[in-house]
């Protein structure tokens, strides 16, 4: 009869001792939600920030290289360009009617060694289709700021930034307001410094040079040796300067009382 092996001391399977039925815990547990816990959300996060992070670092350094790079080539090839363009006008250094014109002066401006210099050369330039092909050209190099940084200093942003330019017109020794209207061009830009040193047959150095004046050495005189320095601006160190610097002969750079070059 049911409940018969309770009295004979036997207990039926599910059941305890008293016949009550024996309840897993398990069947208190409803089932477990699918998702995440907010540890491994925050874990989660963390390895993605740090993975974000070095990702952008890395492409940052990248670009940053791929830049001064940039930078480095147009620095050279602007060097470069204002070297052989220097050579090409101090090598036709011409005279005029038995005089070497040929004047080097500093220039006043506060941000950097700036140096004007202007002398009579046969490479002139054609700038307009109207205009004679050949001939003796007054040229002049000097460093002006440049408009758009002046414009932000005037606003109180930014450092001086300065280019190189070229000025080149025929020289016909008429009065400035008869003579042809000087042209040029930038030849540079980012120059920091545009010195020049000058040295007389007997090797004697000048730190300017005016041909028009009485010095000795100087009168009717081109130098027999220049010297060159340019230096241009480096963005990442402005104390350390791309710096490039020649020097030029000038063999021709005095006449004769009979008006012949002297060599």
């Amino acid at each position: 009869m049911p409940g018969d092996h309770k009295r004979q001391g036997f207990t039926a399977p599910g059941e305890d001792a008293r016949g009550r039925p024996l309840l897993s815990p398990f069947l208190f547990h409803a089932p477990r939600a699918a998702g995440f816990t907010l540890v491994e959300l925050l874990i989660a996060v963390f390895i993605l920030t740090v993975v974000t992070s070095t990702i952008y670092t890395a492409y940052r350094g990248t670009f940053r290289l791929i830049s001064e790079t940039e930078y480095e080539g147009e620095v050279y090839e602007s060097a470069r360009a204002v070297m052989t363009r220097l050579q090409q006008d101090l090598g036709a250094l011409s005279s005029y009617k038995g005089e070497f014109l040929f004047v080097a002066k500093r220039q006043d401006m506060t941000g950097g060694d700036f140096m004007e210099v202007s002398f009579l050369s046969a490479a002139h330039i054609e700038f307009d289709a109207d205009e004679p092909q050949g001939g003796i050209a007054a040229i002049r190099y000097l460093v002006e700021e440049d408009k758009y940084t002046a414009d932000t200093r005037a606003a109180g942003e930014g450092p001086p930034s300065y280019r190189l330019v070229r000025v080149d017109a025929l020289f016909d020794n008429r009065p400035r307001d008869a003579a042809a209207t000087p042209q040029g061009f930038a030849l540079c830009e980012h120059i920091q410094s545009f010195a020049w040193k000058f040295y007389d047959p007997d090797g004697k150095e000048h730190e300017t040079w005016d041909s028009g004046g009485d010095a000795e050495g100087q009168k009717k005189r081109a130098p027999a040796v220049v010297e060159v320095r340019l230096d241009l601006a480096n963005p990442r160190d402005r104390e350390r300067p791309y710096r490039f610097s020649t020097r030029f002969h000038l063999p021709v750079n005095r006449v004769d009382p009979d008006g012949y070059p002297n060599l």
